[in-house]
């Protein structure tokens, strides 16, 4: 769970750097190789 967490504020600090494509792109990739 502790690791679930910390990508998902890795993703959005990634987010606010810039790049909502990317970002998209990143958490769906996050969620086919979790599933």
């Amino acid at each position: 769970m502790f690791l679930f967490y910390d990508a998902i504020d890795a993703l959005f600090v990634f987010m606010q750097k810039g790049g909502d494509v990317l970002y998209l792109i990143a958490f769906l990739a996050f969620f086919i190789i979790l599933f």
